[in-house]
């Protein structure tokens, strides 16, 4: 298709007016290809949402497939956020506030060196200590402790992308010590 894009290009050049630059002009010479050729294979299917939609039962009304979680994918998420909320808990002080302004409260880390006037590398040490404590706790739980440990099926809540990023009655509150 670029290819054909190309060639009927090259073979209307001389309808090419200098109004826009050579780029968006093939570039809208490639999309009005695709997009007729979508048109003519009816890969874009219209379909009125007043209308309803004739299956083997019967007719029945449009639905929209949810895009939320199961009950179940939420459920491991608020279990996880509760462990990770009380090991996060238990760590010292100084990294137990810098763990929850970040991951808890997602601020920056330069705004939270501001806040605790620390240098931005310190705040980076003591974060990279958090989470290297709270990740140590878990592979000792999960190997350690065979009837409390995780599944292998089961991802770490601090695995990469499990961070928790809001408690779950909402934000956790920073510590006591910085209200």
């Amino acid at each position: 298709m670029l290819q054909d894009s190309f060639l009927q290009a090259y073979r209307h050049l001389s309808g090419f007016k200098h109004r826009s630059k050579f780029s968006t002009w093939i570039y809208s010479i490639v999309l009005n290809r695709v997009r007729n050729r979508l048109r003519h294979q009816k890969v874009l299917r219209w379909s009125s949402l007043d209308q309803p939609q004739l299956t083997q039962e019967g007719e029945r009304p449009y639905e929209f497939p949810e895009k939320i979680p199961g009950l179940d994918e939420q459920m491991d998420r608020k279990l996880q956020l509760e462990v990770v909320e009380r090991e996060v808990g238990s760590l010292p002080i100084h990294y137990q506030t810098i763990f929850i302004l970040h991951y808890f409260q997602n601020l920056p880390l330069e705004d939270i060196a501001r806040r605790l006037n620390r240098p931005l590398g310190t705040v980076k040490v003591y974060l990279h200590r958090a989470r290297r404590s709270l990740y140590r706790r878990f592979v000792a739980q999960s190997h350690g402790h065979p009837g409390r440990g995780r599944s292998s099926a089961r991802p770490s809540p601090l695995s990469p992308g499990n961070l928790p990023t809001s408690s779950p009655s909402g934000v956790c509150p920073p510590p006591a010590h910085l209200l």
